[in-house]
C-alpha cells in the first residue's frame, strides 16, 4: 500500500491569479515543494499551518467573551486580544498571544464585581 500523499487544494475562485495569502484559504493547505506564494514558512510542504491555530484561538477568545459582561473592564481587553489575531504572522506572535490569553483567563477567574 502506498503512503497517503495529500492533493493540493484548488486556488480560491475569487483570486485565481496573483499573490495569495493564508486568509484566502482559511485553512492549512498542501503546497508541496512548489510554493510561489510563500505559504509554507517551515518548508515541510504544508502552508498556512498557523491558520488553524488562529481559528482555534478565535474560538477560545469567543468563549471568554461570552463569559464576560459587556460592561466588564475585562471585556475590552478580550476584544483587543481578539483583534490581535489578525496581525499574527509567525509562531512567535502566536506564542505571545497564548501567554496574554492565559493572563486574561486568570484575570477573568479572579475578577470580582
Amino acid at each position: 500500500m502506498s503512503p497517503y500523499v495529500p492533493r493540493p487544494l484548488p486556488l480560491p475562485r475569487y483570486q485565481s491569479s496573483g499573490d495569495l495569502d493564508c486568509p484566502d484559504f482559511g485553512q492549512e493547505v498542501w503546497v508541496g515543494s512548489y510554493d510561489p506564494n510563500n505559504l509554507d514558512a517551515d518548508g515541510d510542504g504544508w502552508g498556512c499551518e498557523l491558520q488553524g491555530d488562529i481559528d482555534d484561538s478565535r474560538s477560545e477568545v469567543d468563549d471568554l467573551l461570552s463569559d464576560l459582561d459587556y460592561d466588564s473592564p475585562l471585556y475590552g481587553e478580550a476584544e483587543d486580544l481578539y483583534s490581535r489575531l489578525d496581525d499574527i504572522e509567525d509562531p512567535d506572535d502566536l506564542d505571545e498571544f497564548y501567554g496574554d490569553l492565559d493572563d486574561l483567563r486568570s484575570e477573568v477567574e479572579n475578577y470580582e464585581d
